[in-house]
């Protein structure tokens, strides 16, 4: 098997994670992610990093995660939805 495919299913796991907690509004998963990404653009030289996965949400009311933040769905539509969120975009490296 190629590394990145044995890379690639290391990040889907996290994804496939059976809820923390049953009949109740909580939910939500934790779990690892790894990544190898070149040091630039053409580079032969690659980082590796193992990035934690967090998400947990109240119901459809609040969510935290990694990739999203804090937010509230403050308001719900079928098709779209407006909501605050705090949240941290890391700059280039």
């Amino acid at each position: 098997m190629s590394r990145s495919f044995i890379y690639s299913l290391a990040a889907l796991a996290p994804m496939l994670a059976a809820p923390t907690m049953a009949q109740s509004p909580w939910s939500g998963s934790i779990g690892a992610a790894a990544m190898v990404t070149p040091d630039y653009l053409g580079s032969d030289d690659y980082k590796r990093r193992l990035l934690p996965d967090l998400n947990i949400k109240y119901g459809d009311l609040f969510y935290l995660n990694w990739r999203d933040g804090l937010g509230w769905n403050l308001i719900q539509q079928q098709d779209w939805s407006l909501s605050p969120f705090l949240g941290y975009q890391p700059g280039r490296d």
